[in-house]
């Protein structure tokens, strides 16, 4: 313990009580006073719950505990009461001091004042503290460079900006005169007196500025802008000067380059092919440019002063100034075109008109009048030449969507861009399912196609007289193909228009007519031969059915194996000869026209009919039927027995596809449904097929694909030939291994049969 401190003991433990001890715990030295003893009668009083926390020695109720401690100087009564006072006073010892209720407020209220006085010093330096550094911070966010330099020229302070760019530390500048710090943006120092900003300003009471310049060590010239003004006391004395300092370098080379345009501008303006003018708010010719007198006829004393409506003929001279009324008025710009006589010549023209501002007020325009005369004469021609291309357009088009040809635009790659509506119904697609598809994607044989288009590439031109296309539903189309390349432009890449015609019906209608001038000769030929073969087969039959009757009378005569051997070979030779002479009746049936009455027919009903005549074979065969029938089929008038001729036919075939898969068992499936106005008749069978190079002669003469000694090659042709006497049409379509399908469209009244 300090030979210094007082030991207290305090009576009373209110509110006073514990602030008394809050002001001395904190701040102990600055009162030299400990605090060893508190008593109030109250234990849960402030005073005494306080001194708990701060750890006092002696905490009684009893002031007259802390009376008979040896180690007390001081006692502070702070209950209030004179009775306590009294008691304290009569009872004290001689070497403790006594300080009443009274003298201790007059102590706290001394302690107060002295903490209010240093709390407002240290807010006052605080405040101060945070105005330099509020300030400080100011000046380091400009962007310009920044000294405060007292009027001895001492550098008191410099911003964030000066430093850096002069590429200095603050310990660098601040105390140093100012003409010792090396500034890199301004240069070296002008201390003459005419020279120097600090002194110009000091000098004349006021802001001075001036433009200083430097050359750098690359011989660069580099310029400054230094404004220099007096910082003064509330007094008005001068405390000393604030320069700020802005590289103006760019600036000047900016006002330069402008100088030089606004000289070019002149120029230009002086020698544009254009009228250009300048007037003032009430539309009188300030200034104009020499093309604008050259083409008046006019010199410079005739413009300048008046107005263009007394200048241009009418009515271009009222148009003019209704649009310069407007400029005025609205403060924005416009565009006005017209036609005028100009020194006899026909003069189109487009004036463009800016206003004039100064601040927020009109007050003048300029116009720029360019003759377009030779450009209104090409945009009639060319509105001519694109009503003439429109038309044509239209007119192509118009040939185009009503073409029943297949027309097509491709690319050089072969990829579709357009494709008319005779190409649409021809292959059954719409022209947005096909655009952006390569054309070859519709051919049966795409590497022809691919080579064809190779070849128009290369020649400008190629032709295929006979390339089939395929229709979406898998038909094929036959097309005599033309292709020609377009040049739309210059450098521009290469269109190919396809021109295709359709020549699947001619193509059949050709192989038709040759397939009956054929089928003609060889009926002829066949009959022939039918009736000189049907003789001898004639006296074979006899010959066959004498052997056998010998057989059975004289048989016994023979030996077992030659009697064997001669009945195989008079059966064989039986069997021969009826399928001769089967073969003779086919061809003579083929060749004769026979006739065949007309009646209605249930269509559903004689497919029934037939298949009960071959029900042993298609069981034989382990053919099942499936059926698909479309409900109310009307009748159809057409002659039944070669219907059913044609039908069995059909049906024979069928099973003898399923048969020679050799799986034991297949089906046939057979439909009925009107299409087109006419009775659609499929047969369908899950048999062998029909490879596809044989489909295109499936029904000529002779022509089979059954095994040797199966088929004749007369079936399938005598059912063409009956179906085009019936007025209809047979198709045939299969998958070789797969499947066969027949389908036989008849109408409902069939033509005269004989």
């Amino acid at each position: 313990m300090s030979v210094t401190e007082t030991r207290v003991a305090i009576v009373g433990g209110g509110k006073a009580s514990h602030d008394f001890l809050r002001m001395i715990h904190g701040a102990p030295r600055r009162f030299g006073l400990t605090v060893v003893g508190v008593a109030d009668p109250v234990p849960d009083s402030a005073g005494l719950r306080y001194a708990r926390e701060i750890g006092v020695e002696t905490i009684t109720s009893d002031y007259r505990d802390l009376l008979n401690r040896d180690d007390v100087d001081l006692i502070v009564e702070l209950t209030g009461d004179r009775h306590v006072s009294d008691e304290i006073t009569s009872a004290l010892p001689p070497h403790v001091h006594f300080v009443d209720h009274y003298a201790s407020r007059f102590f706290w209220d001394l302690f107060y004042m002295i903490e209010h006085t240093t709390r407002l010093r240290r807010k006052s330096e605080e405040q101060l503290r945070t105005e330099r550094n509020r300030l400080q911070n100011i000046l380091d966010s400009m962007p310009f460079e920044i000294q405060v330099i007292s009027t001895d020229y001492k550098v008191q302070l410099a911003n964030r900006t000066f430093l850096e760019n002069n590429l200095l530390e603050i310990e660098d500048v601040v105390g140093h005169y100012c003409y010792d710090v090396e500034m890199l943006t301004r240069g070296p120092c002008d201390v003459s007196i005419d020279g120097c900003p600090h002194n110009s300003s000091l000098k004349a009471g006021h802001a001075v500025s001036t433009v200083v310049s430097m050359v750098d060590d690359d011989g660069t010239e580099h310029f400054a802008s230094v404004r220099a003004a007096p910082i003064r006391d509330d007094q008005g004395n001068v405390l000393g000067v604030v320069e700020s300092t802005l590289d103006i370098t760019d600036r000047m080379a900016t006002e330069g380059h402008l100088k030089e345009t606004r000289e070019r501008l002149d120029q230009f303006i002086d020698t544009a092919p254009l009228l250009i003018y300048m007037t003032d708010a009430a539309r009188r010719i300030r200034v104009a440019n020499r093309f604008t007198l050259d083409s008046l006829g006019l010199d410079e004393g005739q413009v300048v002063g008046h107005t263009m409506r007394s200048l241009l003929p009418e009515p271009a001279a009222s148009e003019i100034q209704s649009a310069e009324r407007r400029v005025l008025q609205t403060g924005q710009s416009a565009v006005h075109k017209g036609a005028m006589m100009l020194q006899g010549r026909d003069l189109h023209y487009r004036a463009t008109l800016f206003p004039v501002h100064d601040d927020d007020e009109v007050v003048g325009l300029f116009n720029m009048i360019e003759d377009t005369t030779e450009l209104t004469e090409s945009e009639r021609k060319l509105a001519l030449r694109s009503a003439e291309l429109t038309e044509t357009r239209q007119l192509l088009e118009g040939i185009m969507d009503n073409s029943r040809d297949l027309i097509f635009l491709a690319d050089a790659e072969g990829l579709v861009i357009s494709f008319n509506k005779g190409a649409e119904q021809a292959l059954g697609y719409d022209s947005g399912e096909v655009v952006g598809k390569p054309v070859s994607d519709f051919c049966r044989q795409p590497v022809e196609c691919t080579e064809l288009f190779e070849l128009t590439i290369a020649d400008g031109h190629a032709e295929a007289y006979e390339m089939p296309f395929v229709r979406r539903d898998g038909e094929i189309v036959l097309c005599n193909v033309s292709l020609t390349t377009i040049h739309e432009s210059p450098g521009a890449e290469n269109e190919i228009i396809g021109i295709c015609r359709d020549i699947t019906t001619r193509r059949r209608l050709q192989d038709d007519l040759v397939r009956s001038d054929r089928l003609a000769a060889i009926g002829k030929m066949a009959a022939g031969v039918a009736h000189e073969i049907n003789n001898p087969l004639a006296v074979m039959d006899s010959i066959a059915g004498v052997l056998s009757d010998t057989l059975e009378e004289e048989g016994d005569r023979l030996s077992d194996e030659n009697r064997e051997l001669l009945e195989k070979a008079a059966s064989r030779l039986s069997n021969q000869v009826k399928r001769c002479s089967n073969i003779t009746h086919g061809l003579l049936g083929f060749t004769r026209k026979s006739q065949s009455s007309r009646e209605q027919v249930d269509v559903q009903s004689l497919l029934e009919e037939c298949l009960d005549l071959l029900q042993s074979e298609m069981k034989g065969a382990g053919v099942n039927i499936e059926r698909r029938y479309s409900p109310d089929l009307p009748r159809i008038e057409t002659a039944p027995s070669l219907l059913q001729q044609i039908l069995v036919n059909l049906f024979k075939n069928a099973c003898d596809a399923i048969e020679e898969t050799g799986r034991g068992s297949g089906v046939i499936t057979l439909s009925l449904e009107m299409t087109d106005g006419m009775i659609a008749i499929g047969v369908e069978d899950d048999g062998v097929g029909i490879p596809s190079k044989a489909l295109d002669k499936i029904f000529d003469l002779f022509q089979t694909t059954k095994p040797v000694g199966k088929g004749t090659g007369l079936g399938l042709a005598i059912v063409h030939d009956v179906v085009e006497r019936l007025g209809g049409e047979i198709q045939v379509r299969s998958e070789e291994g797969s499947w066969t399908r027949f389908t036989l469209f008849l109408p409902r009244t069939a033509p005269p049969t004989d």
